[in-house]
């Protein structure tokens, strides 16, 4: 299957390049609960390093 992407990442032009840089931008709002259950928005956050991670099952 990784093969597969590989090959069809390849075949599309431009779907390697890198994105344009956003140094220095405001990343959107965006609120999601905790492990606890709390409401935690990004914006709260400010100033400290913040982590995304994204998971995916198909």
């Amino acid at each position: 299957m990784a093969l597969m992407l590989v090959l069809v990442l390849a075949a599309i032009p431009g779907a390697c390049r890198p994105r344009q840089q956003t140094e220095g931008q405001v990343a959107p709002e965006f609120v999601l609960p905790d492990l606890a259950g709390n409401q935690v928005s990004l914006s709260s956050l400010r100033g400290k390093p913040v982590v995304l991670t994204f998971w995916g099952t198909t």
